[in-house]
């Protein structure tokens, strides 16, 4: 089925595509000068990736392992728990709190409290971007050594991975997070590519038999 075959292969280009749109069309949200309207349009617009990333990055994965199973299968357990986004997005509260009138300085208080919490605490935002960059990292060369993508989104992956360290270590001016997630984008496309060419259905073409027609009798 057309489905089957195509359908992987999209999501793995429509999950980074729509972080590197979300990067340019919606400012970072902030506590002061908080716009209610622009940060609902972005909760609604980022459940797109939200849904899609997770399965985009095991199709990278898949594309990987077929050159280099050891290093994929590695930089597929490191990159996966950073999609899922168990705790949210704590900015949740502060469009909550904003609508119903609650005054700046407690929200700010509000947010002191939820950066006390493992996952927003500095060291549980280094680790996700840490180990979501090494993971991604380890995919662009498993990519580069098995040769199982184009060569370009091995290397584009590496860099999208480099990118996303660094935001973990350093802050990063805005423009970093589309550029990083655009490069993402190429490397992805890449692998669905890949994937879409090497997909069971297209090998089962390729392997089977031409037909011969046998002529009719007269």
């Amino acid at each position: 089925m057309k489905i089957a075959r195509y359908g992987p292969a999209a999501l793995m280009v429509i999950a980074p595509l729509s972080l590197a749109l979300g990067g340019v069309l919606f400012p970072y949200p902030t506590i002061r000068g908080h716009d209610p309207q622009g940060y609902l349009a972005l909760a609604w617009f980022s459940q797109i990736w939200l849904l899609t990333l997770a399965p985009a990055v095991i199709g990278v994965g898949v594309v990987a392992m077929r050159g280099a199973p050891l290093l994929g299968a590695l930089g597929l357990v490191l990159t996966v728990p950073g999609t899922l986004n168990a705790d949210g997005n704590p900015y949740d509260l502060v469009y909550a709190g904003v609508r119903e009138g609650v005054p700046v300085a407690t929200l700010e208080r509000m947010m002191e409290r939820v950066y006390e919490l493992p996952a927003y605490s500095p060291a549980g935002v280094w680790l996700y971007g840490v180990a979501f960059g090494a993971g991604a990292l380890l995919l662009g060369v498993a990519l580069l050594v098995g040769r199982s993508a184009p060569w370009w989104a091995g290397f584009a992956l590496v860099a999208s991975a480099v990118v996303a360290m660094l935001g973990a270590w350093v802050e990063l001016p805005d423009v970093a997070r589309p550029i990083g997630w655009t490069l993402a984008t190429a490397a992805f496309a890449g692998c669905a590519v890949s994937l879409v060419r090497h997909h069971p259905t297209s090998a089962a073409r390729r392997s089977s038999p031409p037909t011969v027609e046998e002529p009719s009798g007269a």
